[in-house]
């Protein structure tokens, strides 16, 4: 009977099987930089949004 594993652990067997030690760090590193990147687009938008959002409103009070 095979036994059920948790998808961690069906991960690193995966992660061994397929991916080398050397890439690991250079994969860790580049999806790092994908997601810090992500994070300040992210908050770049939402700081313009407020701004538009700020500046409307302020608009709509001095009419």
């Amino acid at each position: 009977m095979k036994t059920k594993r948790s998808w961690r652990a069906r991960f690193n067997y995966w992660f061994d099987e397929h991916i080398s030690r050397g890439a690991t760090q250079q994969f860790l590193l580049l999806f790092g930089f994908i997601l810090s990147v992500m994070i300040i687009i992210g908050a770049l938008a939402a700081f313009f949004h407020a701004t538009r959002l700020i500046r409307s409103m302020w608009q709509h009070w001095r009419d």
